[in-house]
Formats: C-alpha cells, sequence, structure tokens
C-alpha cells in the first residue's frame, strides 16, 4: 500500500511517498521514504529547470521505472509518470498506446539492468578451478538478484490481472542469462575442461531450476509448507551437473 504524507521541517513543507513492503529475505514488513518534493499552496511544488532537452521514449522508461519501484502501480499514471519525465502527456502518447506497454518496457529494463551486473563468465574456461570459481560468483549473484526488484515481485504476484500483468518482453532485452549460461559451457566443452553434451538443455535447466525456487515465496502462498533447498544445496547439484561429468 502506498501513500503521501506532508511533513513540516522548519516553517516549510515536504512531500514524500510512502511505502510499506514485505523484505523477501526477513519477511519483515518495512516502509520505504521517497521525497517528492516542496510543498507550495497545498500542491508540490515543479522543480525548478535550467533549461527544457530533448525527451526520448527511453527517458519515459526510466522515469516509470523509478517509479515502479517504490508506488503502488495503481498510482503510477500516465500523469504521475510525465510529470516524472518532464514531458507532457501527448508527447507520452506519442511513444507508448497505455500504461501497459510502458510498464512491460520499465519491467524489461529493471530485469536488463540485473542481469547486466551479473559477473562475467566468457573467459573463464582455461582451467577446471577457474571455471568453478566463475560459476560460483555468476550463480550466486543471479540467485541474489532474483526477486530482489520489487517492481517485479509486484508484477509476478499480479499475474495477468491489474496495471502491472507479466508480459514477455525478452525482445527490450540486451543480457539474457540463459544465452550467457550457454555459451560458457560450450566453451568449457572446447576447452576440454568438461564434457556437456547439450549445453543449451542444461542452460535452461540449471536456469530454470533457480528461477522456480527463488521466485516460489513470491508466487506461492507462503502457508502452503513446501521444501525449498538451500543456495548450497541447489549450487551443489548444478555444479556436479557441469563439472563431475568425464571429459
Amino acid at each position: 500500500m502506498a501513500y503521501e504524507v506532508t511533513k513540516r521541517i522548519k516553517g516549510h513543507e515536504y512531500r514524500y511517498a510512502v511505502e510499506a513492503y514485505r523484505d523477501p529475505e526477513s519477511q519483515r514488513r518495512k516502509s520505504k521514504w521517497t521525497y517528492v518534493g516542496a510543498v507550495e499552496g497545498g500542491a508540490v511544488r515543479a522543480p525548478t529547470r535550467a533549461g527544457r532537452k530533448h525527451v526520448t521514449k527511453d527517458d519515459i522508461v526510466i522515469a516509470a521505472a523509478k517509479l515502479l519501484e517504490f508506488r503502488d502501480p495503481e498510482h503510477v499514471t500516465v500523469s504521475v509518470v510525465a510529470r516524472e519525465a518532464g514531458v507532457s502527456r501527448s508527447t507520452f502518447y506519442r511513444y507508448f498506446p497505455d500504461e501497459r506497454e510502458l510498464f512491460s518496457a520499465a519491467l524489461a529494463r529493471i530485469a536488463d539492468e540485473a542481469m547486466g551486473s551479473l559477473p562475467p563468465l566468457d573467459g573463464a574456461a582455461r582451467t577446471k578451478e577457474e571455471a568453478r570459481a566463475a560459476f560460483h560468483r555468476w550463480y550466486e549473484a543471479h540467485y541474489r538478484s532474483i526477486g530482489q526488484q520489487r517492481a517485479i515481485r509486484r508484477a509476478l504476484l499480479a499475474g495477468r490481472r491489474g496495471k502491472l500483468a507479466v508480459k514477455r518482453a525478452k525482445s527490450l532485452m540486451t543480457h539474457d542469462p540463459f544465452a550467457q549460461l550457454e555459451a560458457f559451457l560450450r566453451e568449457l566443452n572446447d576447452a576440454k575442461v568438461a564434457a556437456i553434451p547439450d549445453p543449451s538443455g542444461m542452460a535452461r535447466a540449471i536456469v530454470g531450476s533457480m528461477l522456480a525456487v527463488r521466485l516460489k515465496s513470491i508466487v506461492i502462498d507462503p502457508e502452503h509448507d513446501l521444501p525449498e533447498p538451500t543456495f548450497e544445496e541447489l549450487h551443489s547439484v548444478a555444479e556436479r551437473a557441469i563439472f563431475c561429468s568425464p571429459v
């Protein structure tokens, strides 16, 4: 649930957006405060702009991604996004037919940035020890990042309902974890570090199992006491599948 609070500080009023959320690790309820702006005459004062710059489609996507990280999507309207991006509503509709199309692009950007921050796998197949270490770093970073973005979690919870409905937008992403892992597995084959008959299938199985385990707590009612492997158990299975096959 999101709402706005006005605080009076040294005779001046300031508006903050407050949103309650549940921490995915501790499961505790927390609040995030985000500064909206100074209040004047009961309304938020528009920020002073040094000069009007040309706003691109990507600027609007960035503004929406920022808003979706701390606001309930039902409160992220065309007017709100346009104000955040510094454009008019007519400019917004020049680039996007509706909010859903924009939200799809914003979610893809959030996910793409997370995938782009993963440690590299290419060039790590010189020895089995180096390959194991590189795979562990990549796997752990990917495991920790899944579901941490609040907008992505909301989209998964919403499913096909609401304004933040999940929509596959792979074409908008430049980083593909399946392709990264598949290329790494092929490098292992070429370097004779491992023998993997089906790198593509193994990449899908490893990343898919990680996604299934990490997202279970988001999409399944927590009252259902389903067994969930630890990171160490999950990583161990993936590592054995890759490195314990005879070369």
